[in-house]
């Protein structure tokens, strides 16, 4: 029986490594990855409100044209 030295000392485990150490680098893994998805989505909505305002400013130019 194994008692984990970094602070999991209430997990005992007969495997090599501590099941409670091998879930957090999991769970700080799987928060890596949602952050990294996180940036990119924050960086496409940018895009896309830069592209939507051109696009609006495209479309009044066309309907003063219209108009005129």
């Amino acid at each position: 029986m194994n008692l984990c030295s970094n602070g999991h000392e209430e997990v005992c485990y007969e495997t090599r490594v501590c099941p409670a150490c091998e879930k957090l680098k999991d769970a700080d893994n799987d928060i890596s990855k949602l952050n990294d998805k996180v940036e990119t989505l924050e960086s496409e909505v940018a895009d896309l409100t830069t592209d939507l305002k051109y696009a609006d400013n495209d479309i009044s130019k066309l309907n003063d044209k219209v108009e005129t």
